[in-house]
Formats: C-alpha cells, sequence, structure tokens
C-alpha cells in the first residue's frame, strides 16, 4: 500500500491502537485456527456499528468525480470527431493559407479543449487534497473498505489529466501555466501510484479488493487498512518488482487486474501513467512544432518540419493518421478506465449497503445522504466548469460580433473616445467630406444694389464718442476691372474737409484675397454645392461703392468672402 502506515507504526508514531481481530465461526483447518463466516465482530464493531465516511464514499462525491470525468471524455471524443471531420473533409486543412481572422476566430474545439482543461483543474485540487490526507492523517484510521474507494477515485482524476494532456492542442500556449499544470498532473500520478503500491502485503490477511460475492454478507473489507500492511516493503521495491522482466510486467501487472495483490486497478494505473508519459512528450513536440515565428531553436525546429512535412507531402498524410490513433487511444484508456472503476466503486458500495454492517443515521445509510458539508465542496466546485463554459462562449461571440461591425465602423476620429466594447462615442463628430466630389473653381455675376448702403465712421464708431463730429473713417472701394475683382482702399480724412476737398484720386488697385477671413453675411453666391445645399452668403463691407456695374467674385466650393479690411472692426 502507498501509506507506509502499519500496526505497529500506527501504535509507535500516531499512539492509535487498531483492531484487526474478527469473531465468529472458530474452525480448525489443517492444524491453524480459521475464523469462518458468518462473522459476529469486525474489527470491534458487530453488525450494524460500522460507521460510514460520506466525505469519502457519499454518493455526492462519487457523482461528481464521475460526472466531471465522463464529461471530459464526452468533450475529448466530440474534440476527436470533429478534428478528423476537419482533417479529411476540409478543403484547406492548413492553416498557413488561412485569412489572419480565420487564425484568431474561436472553434467548437476550443470551446470543447476549454471545457477538458476546466474538468482538470477542479478535479487536480480535490484529488490531492484526498491522496495527500489518506497519506498523513487517515492513514492509521482509514478502513479498506474506504480505501479502496479512494484509490479508484484517483483513478478517475489520472483519466481525466490524461483527456487534458492528450486532447488539448494548446496546451502550452501559456508555457508557466503549462508547466503548473503538468507539475501538479505529475504530483497527482506519483501519489496515486503510492497508494495503489502494496507494501509487502501479510501473508496471514490477503487484502481485500474484489467485491464480494453477491450472497455473501460478511468480508474482511470493513477492517482497517492499516492491517494488511507492514513497514518492511516499500513502493520502490513494488515498481522494481513491476519492471523486473517485460514478461513479469506484461503477464502479471497489463492482463490482471489486481496481480500481486496490488489494489483494484493497478493494471490501468500502470496503462495510464505509461500513456501520460507518452502524452508529455507529444505535447513538447506540438510545442517547438508550432513555434515558426519565435526565435531560436523552436523556429529551426517547426522549419525543419515544415520542410520535411509540408502541406499535400506524403509524410504529412501519415503523420495525421498517426496523430488521430493517438488522440483516439488516449480516448480510449480514459474511457476504459472511467468505465472499470466506475462499475467497481458503485458495485462495492452497493454490496456494503446491502450487508448491514453500516450504522444507520435517521434509518438511513449517511452515505446515500449527499446533503453533508464533506460533499457539498466539491459538488459547488464542480460549476467552475459551467462558469468556464460560459466564458469561452462569451469570448467567442464578442469576437464575432467585432468581426461582423469591423467594416461598418468608421475609422477612429479626432474626438473619438473607445470604450471597453466596440461601441465609440463621439463627443465632437468631424464633417466628412462627400465623397468623390473634389473643390472646383467657379465664378458669378453679383450686383452691387443687393449690397447693403455704405456706413460712414462716424456712425459705425459712434461708441467712442456719441457728441463728437470729428472721426476718422476708411473707404474701401469694389472696382471692376475685367472679370476680376479687386479691393480699393482710400486714406483717412477729416469730416469736417469732406464736404469741401474734392474726391482723391484712387489709390492702386489691390488684388482680392483668395481665402480672406470673416464669417459669410449678406452678399449669396453660387456654389459648386449641390442644388439642395443652402447657398452661402459673402460678407459684404460697410465702405462698399453703390456702383451698378456688375462684379465678378472668385470663391472656392462656396467659400466665404469679407469685404471689410483686416484692421476695421
Amino acid at each position: 500500500m502507498g501509506s507506509y502506515v502499519s500496526v505497529p507504526e500506527c501504535q509507535a508514531r500516531y499512539n492509535i491502537t487498531l483492531n484487526c481481530a474478527v469473531e465468529g465461526k472458530n474452525t480448525t483447518v489443517n492444524g491453524q485456527l480459521v475464523v469462518e463466516s458468518p462473522f459476529t465482530e469486525i474489527g470491534g464493531y458487530a453488525k450494524g456499528e460500522f460507521p460510514g465516511d460520506p466525505d469519502i464514499a457519499g454518493i455526492g462525491i462519487l457523482g461528481v468525480f464521475v460526472a466531471v470525468t465522463s464529461f471530459a471524455i464526452a468533450a475529448g471524443l466530440a474534440s476527436v470527431v470533429w478534428q478528423s471531420v476537419k482533417t479529411y473533409k476540409s478543403k484547406a486543412a492548413d492553416n498557413e493559407k488561412k485569412i489572419p481572422y480565420q487564425q484568431e476566430r474561436t472553434s467548437f474545439s476550443d470551446i470543447l479543449e476549454t471545457l477538458v482543461l476546466a474538468c482538470s483543474d477542479q478535479q487536480v485540487f480535490t484529488g490531492a487534497a484526498y491522496a495527500i490526507t489518506l497519506r498523513y492523517w487517515r492513514g492509521c484510521t482509514i478502513s479498506a473498505y474506504h480505501y479502496n474507494i479512494v484509490a479508484n477515485m484517483m483513478l478517475l482524476t489520472c483519466a481525466t489529466h490524461l483527456i487534458s494532456v492528450t486532447i488539448v492542442r494548446n496546451y502550452w500556449k501559456f508555457p508557466w501555466l503549462a508547466l503548473l499544470r503538468v507539475v501538479s498532473i505529475t504530483f497527482v500520478f506519483i501519489v496515486t501510484g503510492l497508494l495503489m503500491t502494496n507494501q509487502n502485503a501479510d501473508t496471514d490477511l490477503t487484502f481485500p479488493t474484489s467485491v464480494p460475492n453477491a450472497n455473501a454478507t460478511d468480508s474482511s473489507i470493513f477492517l482497517p487498512a492499516a492491517c494488511f500492511q507492514t513497514g518492511g516493503h516499500t513502493a520502490e521495491d513494488t515498481f522494481k518488482q513491476v519492471t523486473s522482466n517485460a514478461g513479469t510486467f506484461f503477464r502479471d501487472n497489463i492482463a490482471g487486474s489486481a496481480p500481486g495483490n496490488k489494489i483494484q486497478g493497478w493494471n490501468l494505473y500502470i496503462i495510464t501513467l505509461l500513456f501520460y508519459g507518452a502524452a508529455t512528450i507529444a505535447e513538447f513536440i506540438r510545442f517547438f512544432r508550432r513555434g515558426r515565428t519565435r526565435p531560436g531553436l523552436r523556429a529551426k525546429i517547426a522549419n525543419g518540419f515544415r520542410q520535411c512535412c509540408g502541406l499535400g507531402t506524403p509524410m504529412r498524410k501519415i503523420i495525421q493518421n498517426v496523430f488521430l490513433f493517438y488522440l483516439a487511444l488516449g480516448v480510449g484508456i480514459a474511457c476504459a478506465v472511467t468505465v472499470i472503476s466506475t462499475r467497481y466503486i458503485f458495485d462495492l458500495r452497493r454490496w456494503v449497503d446491502r450487508s448491514a454492517w453500516i450504522q444507520q443515521e435517521n434509518n438511513q445509510n449517511p452515505e446515500n445522504d449527499a446533503k453533508s458539508f464533506g460533499q457539498l465542496v466539491p459538488i459547488f466546485s464542480s460549476a467552475l466548469v459551467v462558469f468556464s463554459f460560459a466564458q469561452i462562449v462569451s469570448e467567442k461571440l464578442t469576437r464575432r460580433n467585432n468581426r461582423k461591425h469591423d467594416e461598418e465602423d468608421p475609422p477612429p476620429q479626432v474626438g473619438t473616445i473607445q470604450y471597453l466594447d466596440p461601441s465609440s462615442y463621439d463627443i465632437l463628430p468631424p464633417r466628412v467630406p462627400e465623397k468623390e466630389k473634389l473643390p472646383q473653381w467657379r465664378t458669378t455675376d453679383v450686383s452691387t444694389t443687393s449690397l447693403p448702403r455704405r456706413v460712414d465712421s462716424e456712425s459705425q464708431m459712434s461708441w467712442d464718442n456719441e457728441n463728437s463730429s470729428v472721426g476718422r473713417r476708411s473707404d474701401a472701394r469694389l472696382a471692376s476691372r475685367g472679370n476680376n475683382a479687386h479691393f480699393q482702399f482710400q486714406s483717412p480724412t477729416p469730416s469736417s474737409q469732406l464736404s469741401s476737398s474734392p474726391p482723391p484720386p484712387p489709390p492702386p488697385a489691390l488684388p482680392l484675397p483668395a481665402r480672406p477671413e470673416g464669417p459669410p453675411r449678406y452678399v449669396r453666391s453660387i456654389s459648386s454645392r449641390g442644388s439642395g445645399t443652402p447657398p452661402r452668403n459673402l460678407m459684404g463691407s460697410p465702405n462698399v461703392s453703390s456702383q451698378e456695374s456688375p462684379l465678378r467674385v472668385v470663391g472656392v466650393d462656396g467659400g466665404g468672402f469679407s469685404a471689410r479690411p483686416n484692421n476695421m472692426i
């Protein structure tokens, strides 16, 4: 056994005195006293007084273990079928020919693999807790019946871990997390092996591992497990015996269910352990094969693999078939372990329940009640699998919506605040120019009759001194020369000399600036915009001459002009 305990050791180290006596019908066989059934007392417990342990053999605990493992196997089987269909039916089976958004999308296999990982993570801690508790704290008090239950529960966890390492393609996508998982799972496998090795079982009391006959009502399975152990034999000796030669390995350890008085399921454990080692090596090969974008050794190995196993080559087809067989074999081993261990656990529980040795609580077997505290915690912790499923489905839907709206959303503009989702909130929406319309130069005739009357400087600047009659004025006249419009400026003259002095000669005409400043007012121009767009105004100067000759104003795409000089307010 793997608990390194015995009757003398429990007495010396833990001060626990074990009762390994069986009372019943005493007979003599070959000169030796033998107790035969029916037994009246087993390990100091009379019939109906053996204490049950719902935290180990409770229906809730066992149901959670079996359900999680079965769910992982079902997801793994669906993933294998899905990958087989893609391998043989897909028209483009190589990732190198996929467009970028197809490589990033979450596939059906990703959802299944996430569920398998969630099942493995949930059981790695639960199984480790049971193994450590049995190894260090319950080794002297646990019965052989409950010991067999725990050992086969650990086999169920090993099957779940085997599925996760075998099926998940991106197991090493996050190396540190994958390394932590591998270390934890390896620890669980080692502890399970310690529990399943029988440390030199006593020749007088053979460890009871098989399910008693249906007609039997008594069995030594209710004795403490330490009664069947001695401290002289270790797990190392057991492994040496197992691997001594090939004939012994395959005949005594693979073909038999409990060879050499090992715990029930020892052969299943050996097969699972060997395939787990092969799966770990296969995951390392995957890790290096998919590292073509990584510098160093990973890129060299990946490029070499693609040279010899490129798309359409015979070697690639062979590797694909071998890989699918490897996946199917892993799922098959896990399924066999689950079916055999589950059947053994429930057959053993059913016999114990019918034997009437379990002490009743409220006229019921306590192991058939799933409402104890020790069972509710694992039951509710299994809900983490549901949360993982909801998370991966939500991520898939979000990515799908993002791809759907990638072409609908405009590119980011100035003043746009990006939120946590594909939505955006535009504080200052920019003016988007009309497509396929370039700015054009266009001329139009503007009549000066539509201009307002000329305003002198006194009325315009009356806020400086309302009673003063002296002011300064500036006169800008708009002259027409050919088809071009120009500004003409007149030097300021005192108002007292306006009536007596003749008008001075006009100064040289200044060309009209291309884009004078100022908002459009009063003067309407016809732009190159569509007929549905309202005309825009050109600001007229208050000092423009009121000549009736038509003017020709040049503008860009309806832009406004200001006839007021820049030094005027």
